[in-house]
């Protein structure tokens, strides 16, 4: 079940979406490591999640009855403890147009809630279900999240809403949310176009403006950038990874990829295994 809602709050865009998910035992989570261009809360109502963020090497698991924030922009894959888990994905955004995000800054780190505000917040995506299917229903709701995000995320702020519902999700929220889940599928900026229900000329035209690049461009950042990762995982080929990343052929990710940092696939990952081999000398060294 998805809720989406959209205001205007002093000048700023606040975005709120909430994606509600049941994972049985037997099925395989997919832990590819992904990002978003928004900021996500994972609130776990059965069950355990664990959520890798393998750039700080570092793992949380989020129990039930709990709350973990993770800023926008940072990596991080999900698994679960082999039980049934319930829990939503509770997407939140604000931006002010001229000017940084309030919460850009803010929260530079994953952070576990497990205060009243964060059962609040869980509450509220519980029961979103009963509020009538009505635009004041959508609304209520919708500006009840987003009052308890704020408070999870900044104590005392207050913001006086002009409460303006949008009822068609921005543009910009579209194309930033496309772009971070299909960046390795084949379809690309036609399939960017079909969901804008644009022209793929319009559609690049607004990649651009959004994002100050081309769609290509911010594709192959993506790609490399996971690249990167699951060559410091170590547990890939490099074919595996190729594919993985979006690729069809090893020789087109591998031009790719020396295009982008410099070097080869190859060479990047015999540099990476050095690096960790001086690290383990140095370490045997200090006991």
């Amino acid at each position: 079940m998805n809720f989406e809602f959209s205001t205007d709050a002093d000048g700023m865009q606040l975005h709120v979406r909430s994606v509600r998910r049941r994972f049985l035992p037997e099925e395989r989570v997919d832990d590819r490591p992904h990002k978003h261009f928004f900021s996500e809360f994972h609130c776990v109502f059965r069950g355990e999640e664990i959520i890798d963020f393998p750039k700080e090497n570092r793992k949380i698991h989020v129990k039930a009855g709990q709350i973990l924030f993770i800023p926008r922009d940072h990596y991080h894959g999900v698994t679960t403890a082999g039980e049934t888990v319930d829990r939503i994905c509770f997407h939140f955004s604000a931006e002010k147009a001229g000017a940084p995000s309030p919460f850009s800054e803010q929260s530079l780190r994953p952070t576990l809630f497990r205060d009243d505000y964060a059962k609040g917040l869980m509450e509220l995506c519980r029961s979103e279900q009963l509020l009538p299917p009505t635009p004041q229903g959508k609304m209520r709701q919708g500006f009840l999240m987003i009052s308890t995000a704020l408070r999870l995320l900044s104590d005392g702020l207050t913001r006086e809403s002009k409460e303006q519902a949008l009822e068609a999700p921005d543009k910009k929220w579209i194309i930033l949310d496309y772009m971070e889940r299909h960046f390795t599928d084949p379809e690309g900026l036609e399939g960017l176009a079909k969901a804008l229900y644009l022209s793929q000329r319009q559609t690049s035209t607004l990649v651009k403006k959004y994002l100050g690049a081309d769609f290509k461009t911010v594709i192959r950042q993506r790609r490399m950038e996971l690249a990167d990762i699951y060559l410091q995982r170590g547990e890939l080929s490099l074919e595996e990874i190729a594919w993985n990343v979006g690729y069809r052929s090893y020789s087109g990710f591998q031009l790719s990829f020396k295009e982008y940092f410099g070097t080869t696939p190859s060479a990047r990952r015999k540099q990476l295994a050095t690096a960790d081999q001086k690290v383990d000398t140095s370490a045997d060294g200090m006991l």
